[in-house]
C-alpha cells in the first residue's frame, strides 16, 4: 500500500514547497507499507508536490528489488488513491505480469461519467422504491400499533423496528468497461461503484490490471482494504511525531524520517 501525507513546515527547510490541496508549505513524504501485517516497508521525504509517473516508478523499481532479493517469488498488489494512477506506472506494473499487479483510483472524467449514467439511473430507481417500500412498511406498524393499543396490548419496541434509514436504503451497484484515456498505451479494466444514499450520490473509479475476480469484490475486499493505512500512517505521526523535520537540510530530514521509522518497526 502507498501513500503520502502532509508535514507542515515553518522554516527555511531545504526543497520545501507551497502545497495548494493542503494550503500550507510543506514536504510531502512516501508512506509503503504490507498492507495485510501493516509492517513498514519504507518512508521517503519528498518535496511539497505529487510524485511524477517516472518518479513513482523509479521507487517502485528499488523497492521491488529490495523485496524480490529475500522473497523472489512473491506477488506483489500495488494499492494507492488516484494520484499513483499514472500511465508510466500501468505500464511499468504491467511490463511485470504476472509478479505485479495493481488497483488504483482513477479520477472520474467525462467519458467514465458517461458510461456510469445508466448505472446511476438504476441505482436512483432502486433507491426510491426502498424509500418507498420502507415508508409502507412504517405506515403498517403505525396501523398496527393503533390497532394493538385499542384491544388493550403494548407492542414491544421490536415491532418499529430502530427507525434508522443509513445502511438499509443505500443503494450500492457496480459495473466495469474497458477504457483508454489519450494517454495511455492500451484500454484498460475500469471498475465503477455507484452508490445512492440519503446523503447523495457518489460515484467512484479505480483501474486494475487484475481480470478474473468479480468487480465487487475487488472494490470493497481488495481496493478498500487499503482504508486501514491511514491508520498506520496516524500511528507514525502521532505516537512517533515523524512530521518533525526542522532541520535546513533535506538531507538531515530524511535521516530523522528513517529514525521515526526504525521506531515504527520497533512497536511494530
Amino acid at each position: 500500500d502507498i501513500d503520502d501525507t502532509a508535514d507542515e513546515v515553518h522554516g527555511v527547510q531545504q526543497q520545501v514547497l507551497f502545497n495548494g490541496y493542503y494550503d500550507s508549505y510543506c514536504y510531502l513524504p512516501l508512506h509503503l507499507y504490507e498492507g495485510q501485517s501493516g509492517k513498514l516497508i519504507t518512508t521517503i521525504l519528498r518535496p511539497g508536490r505529487r510524485p511524477t509517473g517516472d518518479e513513482m516508478v523509479s521507487i517502485l523499481k528499488r523497492v521491488v528489488r529490495a523485496i524480490r532479493h529475500e522473497w523472489p517469488d512473491v506477488l506483489i498488489l500495488l494499492r494507492g488513491d488516484g494520484h499513483f494512477s499514472t500511465p508510466e506506472v500501468h505500464d511499468w506494473c504491467e511490463s511485470q505480469e504476472p509478479e505485479i499487479f495493481y488497483i488504483l483510483g482513477q479520477s472520474g472524467n467525462r467519458v467514465l461519467k458517461e458510461k456510469s449514467r445508466e448505472l446511476l439511473k438504476q441505482a436512483q430507481l432502486l433507491y426510491r422504491f426502498r424509500q418507498e417500500r420502507y415508508v409502507h412498511k412504517v405506515l403498517k406498524k403505525q396501523k398496527k400499533s393503533q390497532d394493538s393499543k385499542s384491544r388493550g396490548k403494548e407492542n414491544s419496541p421490536e415491532d418499529f423496528g430502530n427507525g434508522v434509514l443509513g445502511e438499509q436504503l443505500k443503494v450500492k451497484l457496480y459495473t466495469e468497461f474497458l477504457y483508454q484515456a489519450q494517454t495511455w498505451s492500451k484500454p484498460r479494466r475500469i471498475i465503477c461503484k455507484v452508490e445512492v444514499s440519503e446523503k447523495g450520490e457518489n460515484i467512484r473509479f479505480i483501474v486494475t490490471n487484475i481480470k478474473l475476480s468479480r468487480k465487487a469484490y475487488i472494490y470493497e475486499t481488495i481496493y478498500c482494504g487499503r482504508g486501514q493505512m491511514e491508520n498506520y500512517i496516524k500511528d507514525h505521526k502521532r505516537f512517533l511525531h515523524s512530521d518533525r523535520t526542522s532541520c535546513h537540510k533535506f538531507e538531515a530530514n530524511q535521516f530523522r524520517l528513517f529514525l521515526h521509522s526504525a521506531a515504527y518497526v520497533l512497536m511494530h
